[in-house]
C-alpha cells in the first residue's frame, strides 16, 4: 500500500532537487557530488550519539554481566533528544534555520540517510545507465517507497552502542567485550513520514 506522505516528499525533490543538495552549513564545497549534503546533520546528531554514550557509560556495571545487556531510554536521553538543534553556521543561510524539532532528529536523519545511500550504490554499481544515488532513488516511485521503507526498517534495528572490557575469570589477563546499548526503536518522538519528508 503506497505512502502518501512518503510520495509527496518523492514530489517535492523533483521541483527541489537542486536546493536540496545545496550546502547549508559548514566550510567547503557548496554541493556534494550526486548526494544530499547531510553536513549539518551529522554534525548535530553526532552530539545526541556522542551524549547517550557518555549517558551509557555512566550506567555500565561494574562486575561483568552474564550477556550483553539492552539499556532503557532514560529521561536524561530523553532532555537530551529533544534539545533543539543549534543554529546553521553560515551567515548567508542562517535565517532560514534547520527543518527539525530536536537533535534526536537530526541524528535519525543523518543515520536514515547512510542507509538509502548504501543501498542504491549497491544498485548502480554495475549500471552505467544511472548517473548517481539521486537518480536511483528518484526514477520511479515503487523504487522510492521501497528504498525508503528499508532504510527505515535498517534504522530501527539499528543501535547507540558503548563497550566495556571485562577480565574473564576463567582466563586472567584475558579481556571479555560486553556491549551495552540503546536501540534506535527505542527513542521516542521518531516518524518514518516526518523524517521522510524532512530529509529527501
Amino acid at each position: 500500500m503506497e505512502n502518501p506522505s512518503n510520495w509527496r516528499a518523492f514530489a517535492s525533490i523533483l521541483l527541489s532537487g537542486s536546493q536540496a543538495m545545496r550546502s547549508s552549513d559548514l566550510d567547503g564545497s557548496a554541493q556534494y557530488r550526486d548526494w544530499l549534503d547531510d553536513r549539518p546533520e551529522r554534525f548535530r546528531g553526532g552530539k545526541f550519539a556522542s551524549g547517550v554514550k557518555a549517558i551509557l557509560r555512566k550506567k555500565l556495571p561494574a562486575t561483568m554481566p552474564a550477556r550483553d545487556q539492552v539499556l532503557a531510554y532514560t529521561g536524561a536521553m530523553r532532555e537530551l533528544a529533544n534539545r533543539p538543534p543549534e543554529p546553521l553556521l553560515v551567515s548567508a543561510e542562517a535565517e532560514r534555520g534547520l527543518p527539525y524539532d530536536s537533535i534526536a532528529e537530526c541524528y535519525a536523519v543523518w543515520m536514515f540517510r547512510q542507509n538509502v545511500r548504501r543501498e542504491v550504490q549497491n544498485k548502480i554499481t554495475s549500471n552505467l545507465n544511472i548517473r548517481g544515488p539521486l537518480d536511483w532513488l528518484y526514477r520511479s516511485r515503487d523504487d522510492y517507497q521501497f528504498i525508503t521503507d528499508d532504510a527505515w526498517q535498517r534504522f530501527q534495528n539499528g543501535s547507540i552502542t558503548v563497550a566495556k572490557a571485562y577480565s574473564d575469570p576463567r582466563h586472567p589477563g584475558r579481556p571479555i567485550q560486553h556491549y551495552f546499548s540503546l536501540p534506535h526503536s527505542a527513542i521516542a518522538g521518531l516518524m518514518e513520514s516526518r523524517l521522510v519528508r524532512l530529509e529527501f
